[in-house]
């Protein structure tokens, strides 16, 4: 028998991956202009000139062109005067517009000075999660749906570094940290949580709060659940399974670290390089601060680079991974004042400018890219555990709902088995085999026996066993 549970993931075929058509850089478009805010939340501050700006953006069809659908969405954070305070605002841009513009969001009441940063669109496109912050510090994070009409709805008030996450049945959550500068990771400096959260219309449903990790980890939560990533003064990754960290470029400053969207290699990570030789298998030379996008797997090797100068730009700013795993945005430099705001398709190492605009746009930053089409990672596999799932904690004496989905009419019965050794040895809750048509779900009496931090459960088919499904890692408490 298994002593860990087996990934409910299967690789999915989101799009063609040979869409385009010997496209070469695209130059068509001029370019989104922006003064460069971030270095890890050390802010380069320009003068905002005294001119109202109407950028012209891609059309609909040169997005299409490149990306292979004009079903597109566009977030970034711009510093905008608005009732007399300047700071950064939420905009979003809709490319399936015939006339595609930038749309600004609403800020919570009485913030309307406080900054914005990191905007994320959900997996359906119809929602972004986002962080204001004072300084260094986070002043909550959001969901709000994309319209200019919807009030932000609170996740955490202390939370920062908001990302998405999707499971292997559907339900959608948010992982977030409440600490944006972690100098030592080993020290434990901050928490991670993650929120279940219920999208429709203007009022999303925001769930409880479970830990995740014991450190702030800013990047998000890989598509199958088991590897966190961060980057600051140390990037790394931290397995969810075994509660470790496994550090990247070890020694070595980066920047803007997010986790892989590709279901096909979960456990990568992207970063921006600072100045210098860079410690990783695969890519140990020295090179200017910013002027390479990376991507490093938990081995500690580099998978892939984008450099900056193979497109004419000084240095990159703020990259970060669309839904699509082909697909990141990013800003690139092109002086201390201005920047593009560029989509790079990873495959073809071709790079798209998203505006067409001359005029200096300041204080834009954290772009952010979404594509329709895209596949959700909704298992088929015929069994799946939905609850408990990845560093959740139940306590001794509660009685919790176990939860599970059958997605195959071949499965008439089940049997639901639990660890709290990380499978060594288990025991069965059910007294006898459920018919999924009567429940998918068995009210669990933790008894004091069955404490833990190394607990899974096990389902499978009563009439075949080998068709069976494992929770992730959680923890039982006294």
């Amino acid at each position: 028998m298994k002593a860990k549970p087996v990934t409910l993931m299967r690789s999915r075929s989101a799009m063609s991956t040979k869409r385009f058509r010997n496209i070469a850089v695209t130059t068509a478009i001029a370019g989104l202009c922006g003064a460069l805010v971030w270095s890890c939340y050390s802010p380069t501050e320009y003068a905002s000139p005294e001119r109202e700006l109407k950028p012209q953006w891609a059309s609909k069809q040169e997005i299409e062109g490149f990306v292979g659908t004009s079903e597109v969405k566009f977030t970034y954070t711009l510093k905008t005067t608005v009732n007399g305070s300047n700071s950064p605002w939420v905009y979003f841009v809709d490319f399936a517009q015939d006339a595609p513009k930038a749309v600004r969001l609403k800020k919570p009441a009485g913030m309307d000075n406080i900054f914005a940063d990191s905007p994320l669109i959900s997996p359906d496109g119809s929602y972004v999660t986002y962080f204001l912050r004072s300084g260094n510090t986070p002043r909550g994070a959001y969901v709000q749906e994309l319209s200019p009409d919807a009030e932000p709805v609170l996740v955490d008030e202390n939370g920062g570094e908001p990302h998405w996450w999707k499971d292997s049945v559907g339900n959608v959550y948010i992982v977030y940290c409440d600490e944006l500068l972690v100098e030592n990771i080993a020290e434990g400096q901050g928490k991670t949580y993650r929120r279940p959260v219920t999208l429709g219309g203007s009022n999303p449903t925001i769930g409880s709060a479970v830990e995740l990790a014991n450190v702030a980890m800013t990047g998000g939560l890989s598509r199958d659940g088991k590897f966190l990533c961060t980057g600051y003064y140390d990037a790394a990754f931290y397995d969810l399974e075994s509660n470790n960290l496994i550090k990247i470029n070890e020694g070595v400053q980066v920047c803007n670290p997010a986790i892989s969207t590709d279901p096909n290699n979960p456990h990568e990570m992207l970063f921006l390089n600072f100045q210098g030789p860079q410690k990783l298998n695969g890519f140990t030379q020295s090179i200017e601060q910013h002027a390479a996008i990376i991507f490093a797997d938990v081995n500690n090797a580099a998978t892939n680079s984008v450099m900056s100068g193979d497109f004419g730009y000084s240095e990159w700013q703020d990259p970060d991974w669309s839904n699509h795993p082909n697909f990141i945005a990013a800003l690139g430099m092109i002086s201390t004042s201005t920047a593009d705001g560029v989509i790079v398709d990873l495959e073809e190492k071709n790079l798209l400018k998203l505006n067409r605009n001359g005029n200096i746009l300041d204080n834009t930053s954290t772009p952010s890219l979404w594509v329709s089409g895209v596949d959700d990672p909704v298992s088929n596999d015929p069994l799946a555990m939905l609850y408990p799932s990845a560093g959740d904690t139940v306590k001794v004496g509660e009685t919790v709902t176990v939860q599970w989905a059958v997605n195959s009419t071949n499965v008439s019965s089940v049997v639901v088995m639990f660890s709290s050794d990380a499978g060594k040895n288990w025991e069965q809750l059910t007294t006898r085999a459920i018919v999924p048509s009567q429940a998918t779900s068995l009210e669990w009496t933790v008894l004091p026996s069955q404490a833990g931090d190394q607990c899974f459960l096990r389902i499978y088919d009563y009439n075949d066993e080998s068709v069976e499904a494992y929770s992730d890692l959680f923890v039982v408490t006294q």
